[in-house]
């Protein structure tokens, strides 16, 4: 409004018009309306809204309605949003009193002559942060889609300045006749398949997230008026903007408080980088079990006695077990701090996955332990770089080799601390190199299982890996 007064030659020459009524913006009529009386008394209506909704109140030849579409296209192709604006005829007698009551003023509007007066162009462009926000989403696996009330061709110009794509949609053709609880699969492929919709009524936002839920697809959906809480509401993560109703507040999942939707990208990273945490630990925790738990009954079972040892051989102690599960927590912790990737993709929990990849690792990490061992006990009784090779001495050797090659850790071990015998530093330099020649054997496998997963889960789906979660702003 305050863009089009300040178009006027003379800023007082609206002094001479009074508002009686006025009847707010309708989503579903698309239009607002406002009943004036001018300085002489005459009575009449005012409307602005969408092209199309004017034009059709407007009684119109067809090539009136033709030149005014081909202009709203035009102006809609150099990115400006249109408002056409007509203007009734008199009102005289009961009609005057009819449109002063809000009930009865849509009765007299649909009877009243109506003149078209012109096309209001205006210049509404995306926020800044609009395009890097949407290029940020989209390479973090995202599709995002427009939906909006505009025209087809201004919806479609303003989604292809921001590298959304330009295959908009008009939702009123679309759902016309359609139930959007009850949506067909030819039709939510279609709404799959566009990128963006326009002409959109409130109950389309609703019909839309359903029809992208029915094709398996994680929805986020934005919003920030009544009608948008449906829609809001139905989405698997409904996200009310700055500045949203109450309603729309009350059925969002999220809230922003701040102008723009770049906050929703910082989560998205935020969120991934926790889940990479949680599969890190998890991965961590099963491997690690496997390993001590293999690694202390293979060494039982397969030596009956060591020499410096009475009874069956156990290749660690009660104490350096105990030390063992405290010393847990801090691989556990730093974990929590862990810089790690952002997937490019969407993720989600795949058990068989990391079942599988933590097995995998957790058998290597036992033959590397054991494996050490082995070296030992063949060396059992012998001098090895300054230490003597006893069952004691074997004991401290694998409990460093477990606190090396699981924790990537170093426990300084001293002469005495409660009861561990200590080990030559040569000893300790060998456990150490032995563990990083490990690491990357480790890394090998693990790599080489990723990819073997990677290729049997996309021959089982019959098509690549590709992005699972659809975002819609």
């Amino acid at each position: 409004m305050l863009a089009t007064l300040a178009t006027l030659s003379d800023p007082h020459a609206t002094n001479r018009f009074t508002t009686r009524l006025f009847v707010p913006f309708d989503p579903v009529s698309k239009r607002t309306q406002a009943t004036i009386t001018d300085a002489e008394g005459t009575t009449f209506l005012v409307t602005k809204g969408a092209p199309q909704v004017v034009t059709d109140l407007c009684d119109l030849s067809p090539d009136d309605a033709k030149a005014i579409d081909a202009t709203v296209h035009d102006l809609a192709a150099h990115g400006y949003r249109t408002l056409a604006v007509a203007k009734s005829q008199p009102l005289r007698g009961d009609d005057t009193s009819a449109a002063l009551d809000t009930a009865g003023a849509g009765g007299v509007a649909a009877k009243a002559t109506w003149e078209f007066m012109g096309i209001l162009p205006l210049s509404d462009p995306p926020r800044e942060d609009s395009a890097e926000t949407i290029a940020a989403a989209k390479k973090y696996g995202l599709r995002v889609k427009m939906v909006t009330g505009d025209d087809t061709a201004i919806a479609s110009e303003i989604s292809g300045q921001l590298g959304m794509g330009t295959s908009i949609r008009p939702a009123s053709e679309m759902f016309e006749g359609v139930d959007p609880d009850h949506i067909g699969p030819d039709l939510a492929e279609r709404i799959d398949r566009a990128d963006g919709f326009a002409r959109v009524f409130p109950e389309h936002k609703y019909g839309i997230v359903k029809a992208l839920q029915s094709r398996g697809h994680i929805v986020a959906m934005t919003g920030d008026g009544v009608n948008d809480a449906p829609a809001l509401k139905q989405a698997d993560a409904g996200v009310a903007v700055q500045g949203a109703t109450d309603a729309a507040r009350a059925a969002a999942d999220l809230v922003l408080t701040a102008p723009g939707l770049s906050v929703i990208i910082n989560a998205i990273e935020a969120a991934r980088k926790i889940f990479e945490r949680m599969m890190s630990y998890t991965i961590y925790r099963i491997a690690m079990t496997m390993d001590v738990m293999l690694f202390v009954v293979a060494a039982i079972i397969c030596f009956q006695h060591v020499e410096g040892i009475s009874g069956s051989f156990v290749p660690l102690t009660p104490v350096m077990m105990i030390l063992l599960a405290l010393l847990d927590d801090i691989p556990i912790m730093t974990i929590a701090y862990d810089n790690t990737r952002i997937s490019p993709t969407p993720v989600r929990w795949n058990m068989p996955r990391v079942l599988s990849i933590s097995t995998i690792l957790g058998l290597v990490a036992v033959i590397q332990t054991f494996g050490l061992l082995v070296f030992f006990i063949d060396r059992e009784g012998t001098t090895l770089w300054g230490g003597l090779l006893d069952g004691p001495h074997i004991q401290t050797a694998m409990f460093l080799q477990l606190v090396v090659g699981g924790h990537l850790m170093l426990c300084g071990i001293g002469s005495g601390f409660l009861g561990i015998p200590a080990l030559p530093w040569a000893l300790v330099g060998f456990v150490w190199i032995y563990n990083l020649v490990w690491m990357v054997v480790m890394d090998v496998v693990k790599l080489g299982t990723y990819r073997f997963l990677d290729g049997y889960e996309a021959r089982k789906a019959g098509v690549e890996r590709g992005p699972q979660m659809l975002g819609h702003v």
